[in-house]
């Protein structure tokens, strides 16, 4: 051994072992909780689909669905939702199908909640203006506003 390990006692060691791993149990510490926290909120998406049904007694009729899903751990309200066609004006589908949610409707954290609506009269109105594609807003409680990706008009 040098001269120098020999002068160094033991407690000297031990004390820079437990400062060592102290400081990378603190920043790894640090890091869950930055994380925790980032995960903590609301995090919304919002989608719009449309599909053909073919039923018994209406024959085929078109449906949309819009479907707002929350990947994060805490809960929002989703305080109203309409749909874009890109000519600044909004569309508000008023006559919601048997087993959509209610609006204003509570979102909980890793939850989704959907509306269904005959979508004839939309896509009808869509045809009329010239229009190819929508997209859903969502309004949370908080005012923010949560615009899903374009879709283009089917059939």
């Amino acid at each position: 051994m040098s001269q120098t390990a020999q002068n160094i006692p033991w407690t000297a060691t031990a004390t820079a072992v437990v400062a060592i791993s102290a400081f990378m149990l603190s920043a790894i510490s640090l890091a869950w909780q930055f994380t925790s926290w980032r995960w903590s909120g609301a995090a919304v998406k919002v989608s719009i689909d449309f599909r053909e049904v073919v039923g018994s007694v209406t024959g085929r009729s078109h449906v949309g669905f819009i479907t707002a899903s929350n990947a994060g751990r805490g809960a929002c309200q989703v305080a109203s939702w309409w749909i874009e066609d890109g000519t600044d004006k909004s569309i508000y589908v008023a006559n919601l199908e048997e087993g959509s949610a209610a609006r204003p409707e509570k979102l909980d954290g890793l939850h989704e909640v959907f509306w269904f609506f005959v979508s004839g009269p939309l896509i009808e109105n869509c045809r009329r203006k010239n229009v190819t594609r929508v997209r859903p807003v969502l309004q949370i409680g908080s005012g923010k506003k949560i615009k899903g990706k374009w879709v283009s008009i089917p059939f």
